[in-house]
């Protein structure tokens, strides 16, 4: 019996091994995301319907001016593309967090999103999330 409670332990936590490495970040190296929308956060002063304005506002906005736009990975370089401008520049990737310059972006699960504040100051207290979807 002691046996078979040890086999059935080693077992789940070999299991167990393998949903948690399953369940990290994904590697960006090699992917293409495309501009998908955008998300706002409040940060606890806001009401909900004025975070939904700012979000949709937003993604009116920003919308228009990055509709297309993409970021490639690949071999430590970072490809932006938006219309027919196209700039390069040296990543890393530590977990969640890509590094590009003075770029940050977050992995979230088959998307990757950069934070961003109002340019205009209409939305103090919101933070704008920019998806990108592979």
């Amino acid at each position: 019996m002691k046996k078979l409670l040890s086999v059935m332990v080693a077992a789940l936590a070999v299991c167990l091994l393998f949903v948690l490495v399953g369940c990290g970040p994904a590697d960006v190296n090699g992917k293409t995301y495309t501009y998908d929308h955008v998300k706002a956060i409040g940060d606890g002063s806001l009401d909900a319907e004025f975070i939904m304005q700012a979000e949709w506002s937003e993604n009116v906005r920003l919308g228009m001016s990055l509709e297309g736009a993409s970021l490639s990975f690949k071999d430590g370089k970072l490809t932006m593309k938006k219309g027919s401008q196209t700039e390069e520049m040296d990543y890393t990737q530590d977990g969640e967090t890509i590094t590009a310059g003075s770029l940050k972006l977050y992995v979230d699960g088959n998307s990757v999103y950069e934070e961003t504040y109002s340019l205009n100051n209409l939305f103090i207290g919101i933070t704008f999330r920019v998806y990108y979807t592979a």
